[in-house]
C-alpha cells in the first residue's frame, strides 16, 4: 500500500496532522530543503510551527532534534516501538525507532490525550509503511 494511502487511513484523524495533498503548504516549509520531495503532510507538535514538527515525504520523515534536522527514509527502518509508560508519564514520547546501522532515534509525537495519545497512531502508520516496504 502507497504511504499516502496509509497516511490518509491512519493520520488523517489526528488533530495536529495537516495534509499536502493538494499541493499546499504551509508558509513555514515554502523555502525549505523538503519541497523537492513530495510532501504527504506534516505533524505539528506546536501547532502552525515547524519547531519540533514532523514533515512525512513519500519517502520517509523529517524532524527536529536537539537543534538539528534528522532525515530517516521509510527503508532504513528496522523496528518500530511505542514509548514505554515512563516516557508517556514524562508528557515527552516518541516512536522508538532502531534503524538498519543499528541507531536508536526517537521521533518526538506530543499530541492527543489520556489514552488516545497520538503517538500510538503515529507508531501504527510507521509501523504499516515499513512493513508495506518489505513485502
Amino acid at each position: 500500500m502507497k504511504t499516502i494511502v496509509r497516511s490518509k487511513r491512519i493520520l488523517e484523524a489526528l488533530k495536529a496532522f495537516r495534509p499536502m495533498y493538494d499541493g499546499l503548504m504551509p508558509n513555514y516549509l515554502r523555502d525549505s530543503d523538503f519541497k523537492n520531495e513530495l510532501i504527504i503532510g506534516v505533524y505539528e507538535n506546536v501547532v502552525g510551527s515547524i519547531d519540533h514538527c514532523i514533515i512525512i515525504t513519500e519517502e520517509g520523515i523529517h524532524f527536529e532534534a536537539q537543534g538539528e534536522w534528522i532525515d530517516i527514509k521509510f527503508a532504513e527502518i528496522r523496528n518500530v516501538n511505542c514509548p514505554s509508560s515512563k516516557e508517556i508519564e514524562k508528557k515527552d514520547a516518541g516512536v522508538n525507532l532502531v534503524l538498519e546501522n543499528g541507531r536508536n532515534v526517537t521521533v518526538p509525537v506530543w499530541g492527543g490525550s489520556g489514552r488516545f495519545l497520538d503517538v500510538f497512531e503515529f507508531s501504527r502508520f510507521l509501523a504499516r509503511v515499513v512493513e508495506d516496504i518489505a513485502v
